[in-house]
């Protein structure tokens, strides 16, 4: 009895499997670009004087563009991926739940002045704002936005 239950179960895991990444790169019947963008810039930092990461639509194409300024020259390396519009509007619908739309600069007592400064940019076709925010450590929600960039920009997904 426990070999075939063990091969439905090993059968059910891999068919899974195969569903969820077979629909990572599906297009939404639906989707509506609304002008919509999320990135930020960090400068000062110790990596690189300039660090940035960007994801936007157009039409029905999505763009996640990340960017390194590498030396005091202002030598940039860049690289571009597509995301699919199904990526696109899972990492939506973190931003929205961070609340950017009444988010204003940040105060944040544990920053030094000589940490790294935080430039985020979201907007769609309805409103737009533009932060700042300074630290190592960025507190919530504004830590969210940048994270939840770097974890699209390295390739994870959630």
């Amino acid at each position: 009895m426990t070999r075939p239950f063990l091969l439905c179960a090993l059968l059910l895991t891999a068919c899974g499997g195969q569903q969820k990444q077979a629909t990572t790169y599906e297009t939404v019947d639906d989707f509506e670009c609304h002008d919509r963008s999320v990135g930020y810039v960090m400068t000062g930092g110790f990596v690189a004087p300039e660090i940035g990461v960007t994801v936007s639509c157009s039409g029905d194409t999505v763009k996640l563009e990340t960017w390194r300024v590498t030396d005091k020259k202002g030598t940039r390396t860049n690289a571009d991926k597509e995301m699919s519009q199904v990526e696109f509007n899972e990492l939506w619908k973190k931003i929205e739940s961070a609340g950017w739309r009444n988010l204003e600069d940040c105060d944040n007592p544990d920053a030094a002045n000589d940490d790294p400064v935080y430039t985020i940019d979201v907007s769609d076709d309805a409103a737009s704002v533009s932060l700042s925010c300074q630290g190592k450590s960025l507190p919530f929600p504004y830590d969210r936005l940048v994270n939840e960039l770097d974890l699209k920009a390295a390739g994870f997904t959630q």
